[in-house]
């Protein structure tokens, strides 16, 4: 939390978990995992709550049959966690 309420590491934590998120994700897709498991072993993936909250929320949202474009509208403090950009990124994808 102290980590979250300072600037620079703030910005440095939030970049790194894009990256990280990109990339696990994105090998575990290629590797032919389908998408439901992908965000069920994200949470796994990271050090902080906030971001695996993030990843099993969206977990559960996907094996119920909501699309990225919903589940990023519902999801609160979506906008401290992945940036518009990113989010416009999965969902076009």
């Amino acid at each position: 939390t102290i980590l979250f309420h300072t600037p620079l590491i703030k910005r440095l934590i939030k970049e790194t978990e894009i990256a990280r998120f990109g990339f696990l994700s994105g090998t575990m897709i290629k590797a032919g995992v389908p998408i439901h498991m992908v965000f069920e072993l994200l949470p796994g993936t990271t050090t902080f709550k906030n971001y695996a909250t993030l990843y099993s929320d969206m977990s559960q949202e996907i094996q119920d049959g909501a699309s990225f474009k919903k589940i990023f509208s519902e999801v609160k403090n979506i906008n401290g966690l992945l940036p518009l950009p990113v989010r416009q990124m999965i969902v076009a994808a």
